[in-house]
């Protein structure tokens, strides 16, 4: 299997893989994200999440989106002030293992 990512949808019934929220884009492809944001934006799609513009990048500019596998770190989402103070002693932990 090739290391790139060919779709991405919370409707897929089969898949080999979940998105952990976070891309690192050169100077280029953010031009391309935010333009792709811009364009849903002034077409009034304000209902959909910044994940569904780069399903239109990899669909419409044959954008590729690598992904790497994460099972091995440590990890949370951030939707709390608790999740932030979590994701923080995480983050203390790797650099003193570093």
């Amino acid at each position: 299997m090739d290391n790139h990512i060919v779709v991405m949808s919370k409707g897929l019934n089969e898949y080999h893989g979940e998105y952990a929220g976070i891309a690192k884009l050169d100077r280029d492809s953010a031009r391309l994200l935010r333009d792709e944001i811009e364009y849903m934006i002034n077409q009034g799609q304000y209902e959909l999440w910044y994940e569904e513009a780069l399903v239109q990048l990899i669909f419409e500019k044959n954008f590729i989106l690598f992904f790497d596998d994460v099972c091995d770190y440590e990890w949370t989402e951030i939707d709390s002030v608790n999740d932030l103070l979590l994701a923080r002693k995480i983050h203390q932990v790797r650099l003193t293992e570093a």
